[in-house]
């Protein structure tokens, strides 16, 4: 029972290893335990707290020390333990059947059965009386805090309350007490730790104070009174800060990290042996158990001694090595036994955990714990996939960023995963990976990022795909591939093999669904990285491409059974399986396509990325669907935005730096011709051309540099650019919130139309999400890299996983541009959309070593054309995105703007002029041989124009309902451009006022100096001739008045003075920010209009359109008619069978688009008689087709 920190929360989390009694014999991951930062362990029930301030427990539950629920009274998987709602656990303690929990506001809560044989609390209860708690500790049948004691000298005491039959109390008087009583110490409390049945603490001073059970002398070696009431001091001087109780010692660690314990313990310490213990390294943490003790070093080696019968000491075997000699006939031989000692009193390391980052140790009764930052290389996945990085990704970030390296021109290097890289090379990677050390992977070879997966995947404790799984599975599959391949050399029906394929493909998934998630996660992730390998190396390697079969073949004794050959056909069904796969995970499809999004989209990564996704939408339903949901546009948005502004700073530092080089070369010049001149006093002359100077710069400068903060944080270190974005809601001005209903109406409108549309599953997503909204309100969100949000959707109906991936992409918040809150001419009442972002020129036509800006701009024209619908111009969107990110109130806005303008089926742009096109075509046409010439083409022309036409009231009908929504978002994102730009140009104003006001106020103080100064002048000037003494004092006092008024005025001009560059600066910075921003406004009213002009073109072209195609289509379609009916007998008598299947096909499908599934459109649009004639046409065609079969 330890205190290792008044306050548990501050320590760093990780996840719990435990060994010993009960556990394996070496210190093993439990996963049941989540990711904690501190645990303490009563009788039979263990409590454990995370840095978030959540409580967790576990164990014995008959005493309620755990839950209220009086059915449960045992627990063996963690369990949450809600103390008060909504307050934070800050430390915790138990001991025997009780528990103590220290809120952040420092009131103590307890539940649990302290006494034996008495009350039991079955919930959290608060402690009265007891205020400002900072320690908590709980022993057998007693507890003990360290709380406030306003009233005494000491101001923070020792409070116990519990039994006293052993003294553990430190009061007279009565043998049992419910009530917090104050131990009197004499000095001001730190910390307090309970023993079984006694208590120890710390003092202001290091000093320690001791009192209860002395049996075996851990209060006072050379008293041997049992039971010490009274407070006393072991021994003195010892700088003591920490303190470790248990049964019959205490382990004690001094400030310089020395360790000492005293009592009686046969496995741990003697009597009398009070002595400090030196060790390699200086320890930072104690933990004592009744019969072991575990210690922590600065560098995280862990020693431990006592007993060790239950392993829990975790030693290094010991090797004995015995010679013996036998009969000349039989020779010697030499025998080599493995013991391990079962109680030592010398300390020795935990030698399983070396290398290990472990952050804190525990010990109870015969077992051991640590709390270890999760590892990355040789450690459970599920153990990786707690770090913070990893939490909600599909797969570890070393492991991903391995991936990503390999993608783009990497993946298409021959031999990838058959050739091996440099084994120093990769043995470096590995240590740097594992370390999470951050630096530049390019400078490793493909090679090398391809053996580190399989190292990775090799070393795994157990196969990716686990070895009880591997043995319930594998052999029936390879059963099931050697029927096929026997099947192929005998005369088998196709059946038989389908059916085994089939029995293949349920095997697969059921193995799949039944794996731990973090290996499902990362095993489906595999797959769908090594299909984008064979793609690739199929492409662009004639010979020796790694394809399915031999990615199978590499990977197979990495991720199966190992040792096993043959296994490979295994991982090659897995890889041709992804698409089913996918459809019983689509959430995996998301993941991956939000971690392509991040890391892909930039340099030359980005052709790849579109070939790939371009390919897998035509493959996988489940990707088509995921890249159109609003998260996906987000994160794609997001990164490219980032790479744009990254680009473009690197730019204007690289510019910024050869300004400075070419300045510092003037300056140099200047001082070598002026090195006499001494410099001017600041006037207001000097301050009023230097402002003149700065305005005019910055009114002309076409890309300005960024300010020094901004230097430092759009640098070109950082992983990437972005802006700061604060959780600063939306007030002025306001967000048309009257138009909310109306706005919800239109999305439940777009919803029910996107339903009715052949290509909904897209529509439907962002549809649902925008309309579950609760309101049109922007919520802007912080995370760890550059951020959009997307308040569409309720929590609820979206998956943390994909959430909490969005959150932690590459990137740091960075630059939050100056506010103006002191200037009293803001009103700091009025909280506005706050300017974010480097307010620089959004001039795009740049360049840098990483590639031209105006060719990766077309690379993401393209990428946003997947996503995008081509009714608006993607150059205007690519023109304004700088410009829109410099507000963070519009970052949701833009978002919600580019869900709502997505993807969706448009109408063939020319389409009564392809109408006429067709028409002409089929006038042209004479000669039967002509006809069959052309007919496959005629057929699909028609379908093309007839589902065109049928779909034009749809179309028109899905633009008219978004139209409003989209002139709501694009008014609502000028409009707060333009509050900004009113908002800067009236601080300009003002602030111009204000220097005016200080410039007249020193000029009007420069010239009651001047004439003082004249008056002191001329007084002097006046020579008196006179002896008498009256008027030669007068002069002496006129003089001495003067000196002080003008000694006066020079102070009130020098802070004029200083209030003058004040605010000439203030309005040099704020009439920089003004001209700087006078872009952005342009360009996104620019976009505005552009936005809004190109919907109701592309509306009014529509139904120009819909007037057209209904005056030619009726033409068109009957010259379509007349032509069949003129050559159909010839094509009947010539036999030619494959035209007339054709025009069989062609017609019934018309028929069912015209007559059957658009019924009530086409009727406007064919007449009746035309309608009777394409029935006769379609009644004869398939007479033809009769007759020839």
């Amino acid at each position: 029972m330890t205190k290792k920190s008044l306050e548990n929360i501050s320590l760093p989390q990780g996840v719990l290893y435990c060994w010993g009694d009960k556990f394996s014999s070496k210190p093993t991951f439990n996963p049941l335990i989540p990711n904690i930062c501190y645990m303490d362990n009563g009788s039979n029930h263990s409590l454990a707290l995370t840095e978030t301030g959540e409580l967790y427990g576990w164990g014995d539950n008959k005493y309620h020390q755990l839950s209220s629920n009086k059915t449960i009274t045992h627990i063996d998987k963690p369990i949450k333990i809600q103390v008060i709602p909504n307050v934070r656990v800050k430390s915790i303690a138990c001991g025997g059947n009780f528990s103590a929990a220290i809120m952040e506001n420092g009131l103590l809560y307890v539940w649990g059965t302290l006494l034996e044989g008495g009350k039991c609390t079955e919930s959290p209860t608060k402690v009265d009386l007891l205020k400002g708690v900072t320690c908590v500790s709980v022993g057998i049948n007693h507890c003990a805090v360290v709380a406030d004691s306003p009233t005494t000298p000491e101001k923070r005491s020792v409070y116990t309350w519990g039994t006293n039959r052993k003294g553990q109390l430190g009061v007279v008087g009565d043998s049992i007490t419910n009530a917090p009583r104050r131990v009197t110490l004499g000095s001001k409390a730190i910390s307090v730790s309970c023993g079984e049945e006694f208590t120890a603490a710390i003092v202001e001073g290091n000093e320690v104070f001791v009192w209860g059970y002395n049996k075996s002398r851990q209060i006072c070696s050379n008293n041997s009174d049992e039971i010490i009431s009274i407070p006393v001091k072991p021994f003195l001087g010892r700088d003591i800060v920490e303190l470790s109780c248990t049964k019959n010692y205490i382990a004690a660690r001094s400030g310089v990290g020395n360790v000492c314990v005293w009592g009686s313990n046969e496995q741990v310490c003697r009597i009398g042996d009070d002595k400090f213990i030196s060790f390699p390294n200086k320890i930072k943490q104690i933990s004592a158990s009744t019969s072991h003790i575990l210690v922590l070093s600065e560098k995280g080696e862990i020693f431990s001694w006592g007993n060790g019968e239950e392993n829990q000491l975790s030693h290094k075997l010991l090797e004995n090595n015995t010679t013996t000699t036998n009969s000349p006939s039989m020779g010697s031989t030499t025998t080599t036994t493995t013991t391990i000692k079962k109680s030592t009193l010398q300390f020795n390391n935990v030698y399983q955990l070396e290398g290990r980052n472990v952050l804190s140790v525990y010990s109870w009764g015969k077992s051991s714990g640590a709390i270890i930052e999760p590892g990355n290389f040789r450690v459970d996945i599920a153990e990786t996939m707690r770090r913070k990085d990893n939490i909600g990704s599909p797969a570890p970030l070393f492991f991903r960023k391995l991936v990503n390296y390999l993608r783009g021109e990497n993946s298409k290097a021959e031999g990838l995963f058959r050739l091996s890289g440099s084994m120093a090379r990769c043995d470096d990677l590995e240590r740097r990976l594992d370390s999470n050390e951050i630096f530049p992977i390019n400078k490793y070879e493909p090679y090398d990022a391809a053996d580190i997966i399989k190292r990775y995947l090799k070393t795994l404790p157990e196969p990716l795909l686990t070895t009880q799984l591997c043995q319930k599975y594998e052999k029936e599959i390879l059963n099931y591939h050697n029927n096929i391949n026997n099947n192929n050399n005998t005369t088998a029906t196709t059946t038989t093999t389908n059916n085994n394929n089939d029995k293949i493909q349920i095997l697969i998934l059921e193995w799949i669904e039944k794996l731990p998630l973090e290996n499902r996660q990362l095993l489906i992730y595999l797959l769908s990285f090594l299909q984008e390998i064979s793609y690739s190396q199929i492409k662009y390697q004639k010979q020796n491409a790694m394809g399915e079969k031999n990615l199978a073949i590499v990977f197979a004794p990495n991720i199966l059974t190992r040792g096993e050959i043959g296994n490979d056909e295994i991982v090659e069904d897995m890889i041709r399986l992804l698409p089913t796969i996918m459809k019983q995970y689509p959430l995996m499809e998301d993941l991956i396509i939000i971690d392509q999004a991040q890391q892909c989209l930039r340099g030359s990564r980005i052709p790849y990325i579109i070939d790939h996704w371009i390919r897998v939408t035509k493959e996988r339903e489940t990707a088509n669907n995921s890249l159109f949901k609003p998260e996906i546009i987000k994160t794609i948005i997001n990164s490219i935005v980032e790479c744009t502004l990254e680009i473009k700073n690197n730019q204007q530092n690289n510019q910024k730096e050869n300004n400075n080089n070419h300045q510092k070369e003037n300056n140099n010049s200047n001082n070598n011709n002026n090195n006499n001149s001494s410099p001017s006093p600041l006037s207001p002359s000097s301050l009023s051309s230097s402002q003149q100077l700065l305005s005019t710069s910055s009114s002309l400068t076409s890309s300005p540099s960024p300010s020094p903060s901004q230097r430092n944080s759009l640098s070109t270190g950082n992983i990437a650019n972005s802006l700061s974005l604060s959780s600063n809601a939306l007030f002025s001005p306001n967000f048309l919130s009257s138009s909310k209903d109306g706005n919800n109406n239109i999305n439940n409108n777009i919803n029910n139309n996107n339903n009715n549309n052949n290509n909904s599953n897209s529509s439907s997503s962002s549809g649902s999400s925008l309309s579950s909204s609760p309101n049109l309100s922007p919520t802007i969100v912080n995370r760890s890299g550059y951020s959009l949000s997307f308040s569409g959707g309720t929590p609820s109906t979206r998956d943390s996983s994909v959430n909490s991936l969005l959150n932690t992409s590459g990137g740091a918040i960075q630059s939050i541009q100056r506010q103006f809150a002191n200037n009293n001419n803001i009103n700091n009442s009025n909280n506005s959309p706050s300017l974010i972002g480097s307010n620089s020129s959004p001039a795009l036509t740049f360049s840098n070593s990483s590639g031209n800006l105006i060719e990766t701009t077309r690379l993401y024209e393209q990428v946003l054309a997947l996503i995008l619908s081509p009714v608006l111009p993607i150059g205007s969107i690519m023109k304004v995105l700088p410009s829109i990110f410099e507000l963070e109130t519009n970052n949701d806005l833009f978002i919600r703007l580019l869900t709502t303008i997505k993807l969706v089926r448009t109408v063939r742009s020319n389409l009564d002029e392809f109408i006429q096109q067709q028409l002409v075509t089929i006038k042209e046409i004479n000669q039967c041989s002509q006809f069959i010439d052309k007919a496959k083409q005629l057929n699909e022309n028609v379908e093309s124009i007839v589902s065109d036409l049928l779909y034009l009231d749809d179309s028109i009908k899905y633009w008219k309902q978004l139209q409003p929504l989209i002139q709501l978002y694009s008014q609502q994102i000028q409009s707060y451009f333009k509050w900004w730009f009113d908002l800067l140009e009236k601080s300009t104003t003002d602030t111009e006022e204000k220097l005016f006001r200080a410039k007249k106020e020193f000029d009007k103080l420069e010239t009651e100096k001047t004439k003082l100064e004249k008056q002191l002048n001329h007084l002097n000037s006046v020579t008196l001739e006179t002896t008498d003494e009256q008027i030669l004092l007068k002069k002496q006092f006129d003089q001495w008045c003067l000196i002080n008024q003008i000694d006066n005025c020079s102070r009130k001009m020098e802070i004029s003075n200083q209030n003058l560059a004040r605010v000439n600066h203030d309005y040099c910075t704020i009439q920089s920010q003004f001209e700087l921003f006078k872009p952005h406004l342009l360009i996104v009213q620019e976009f505005v209009t552009t936005i809004q002009k190109s919907v109701a073109l592309y509306i009014e072209k529509l139904e120009q359109t819909k007037t057209n195609t209904l005056q030619m289509f009726p033409q068109y379609f009957n010259a379509y008619i007349e032509l069949i009916f003129t050559h159909h007998h010839e094509i009947k008598q010539q036999q030619q069978l494959s035209i007339i299947k054709s025009l069989a096909h062609s017609i019934t499908l018309q028929h069912q688009l015209l007559f059957i599934e658009n019924v009530n459109q086409s009727k406007y649009q064919i007449s009746l008689e035309l309608e009777t004639k394409f029935n006769s046409l379609k009644r004869v065609i398939l007479e033809n087709l009769k007759d020839s079969r």
